[in-house]
């Protein structure tokens, strides 16, 4: 779901724990907090609302990254990593 926000030009607060450290760079494309820590996510929220230049800055970026991924090229990376050089 994070990454569809991204798409959707939406910045995001992801947990540092997870399958979205895969796609977020934090503070670049999104923030990245520990979700065990209440305060932490109300901090990364925080500054997302009151930085208008960070929300953007975030923003920008996200939708930008995330079109680098799409099924079709985890499909293949998939295949790549079973077969290599067969394909």
């Amino acid at each position: 779901t994070a990454l569809e926000a991204m798409l959707c030009g939406t910045a995001v607060v992801v947990p540092s724990n997870g399958g979205a450290m895969t796609f977020t760079r934090d503070g670049e494309n999104g923030l990245v907090v520990d979700s065990r820590s209440y305060e932490g996510c109300v901090e990364a929220v925080s500054r997302l609302i009151a930085d208008r230049d960070l929300r953007d800055r975030i923003t920008h970026q996200a939708m930008a990254d995330a079109c680098q991924y799409y099924p079709e090229k985890a499909a293949y990376n998939m295949l790549d990593a079973l077969f290599g050089d067969k394909m």
